[in-house]
């Protein structure tokens, strides 16, 4: 399996460091014994299936009846469902139908996260993140959010993005962190696009680009201004961004800002990964042009090059398995 083959390569720190497996094969590695389980069927049975039981629950919780939901939501997570085992959890975090029991719901939602829940990963990690649960440690609050920011969640890329910019509990990287931003403001994420538009304004991680500084400051602007009711320090630091740009160059920024729609979670070698891609290999003296997230002729021979140089197989793409490999090299290994 890809994702064992990662592992194998980077060891225990594999899931933070590289965070580059696609949904599918994050299913695969963290909940496939669990779902195996759940998928098995008696030939000729009737019985509801897990996820049909998690669905009866979130209509009845719509409907208010929570608990009527909570008692389907329990015997959904004692079959090892992942999303039913993370929303018992919330009920019993918030006494939804249930008691609450802050503690039980802490250990419902770790159990959550180690079936592969995104939502689960990202809550037990911010928890530990901000040491909101009793015990800060960044540690933890890497792995946890590592794994669920290769899943696509936002809100876990933002804070993994944080911890590799300053080096909390994880080697500082300052291009793996601009990677992360990238990813979760292509996604919507406000303080991710205000943090994407400073990374390319100031050239941390990646060389200085004004008008993807201004693309993304504008984007901030407008996503903070919703989300919050402010936008100030997004248009200040765009107005310094401005004053150094042509009015070609502004007029080029509006056009891309007004073209944007948040990103599925879809491309694995999205225009972040491509950047991070193009600054490593030129960083370790591969011509590839620009680093202008396009994966390109240039950048693909870099590829290739490498490639050949490391013995790897040579296919001249961004695979899970190349980014694990490319880091390594970049980390000294």
């Amino acid at each position: 399996m890809m994702f064992n083959r990662i592992f194998s390569l980077l060891g225990i720190g594999a899931l933070i460091f590289v965070g580059a497996c696609t949904e599918v094969e994050l299913f695969k590695a963290s909940a496939s014994r669990s779902y195996d389980k759940i998928e098995k069927s008696v030939a000729g049975a009737k019985a509801e299936t897990p996820q049909e039981v998690y669905q009866r629950a979130l209509e009845l919780r719509k409907k208010g009846d929570h608990a009527a939901s909570v008692t389907l939501l329990k015997e959904a997570a004692g079959e090892n469902h992942a999303a039913a085992t993370y929303e018992l959890g919330i009920a019993y975090n918030q006494g939804q139908g249930v008691r609450e029991n802050t503690v039980k719901g802490a250990r419902l939602m770790k159990q959550a996260a180690r079936l592969g829940d995104s939502r689960a990963q990202y809550h037990v990690g911010a928890a530990y993140f901000h040491g909101t649960a009793g015990e800060k440690n960044l540690r933890k609050a890497a792995i946890y959010l590592g794994r669920a920011s290769v899943q696509g969640h936002e809100k876990a890329q933002y804070l993994l993005a944080r911890a590799f910019e300053n080096g909390w509990g994880v080697p500082k990287d300052p291009a793996w962190a601009a990677r992360w931003y990238g990813k979760a403001a292509r996604r919507g994420h406000g303080p991710a696009q205000l943090a994407y538009g400073v990374v390319n304004s100031e050239g941390r991680g990646l060389p200085a680009n004004r008008v993807t500084a201004y693309v993304w400051l504008t984007l901030a602007m407008k996503t903070l201004a919703t989300e919050n009711g402010t936008d100030e320090e997004a248009l200040s630091l765009r107005e310094k961004v401005a004053a150094e740009m042509s009015a070609a160059a502004i007029a080029k920024a509006k056009a891309r800002a007004a073209a944007f729609a948040p990103a599925a979670n879809t491309v694995f070698a999205d225009s972040p990964t491509v950047m991070y891609v193009q600054y490593s290999l030129k960083s370790l003296g591969y011509d590839v042009g620009g680093v202008d997230g396009i994966l390109g002729p240039r950048t693909r021979d870099g590829i290739l090059s490498l490639q050949a140089t490391r013995k790897m197989e040579k296919d001249g793409e961004i695979s899970p398995l190349f980014l694990g490999r490319l880091l390594q090299i970049q980390r000294g290994g």
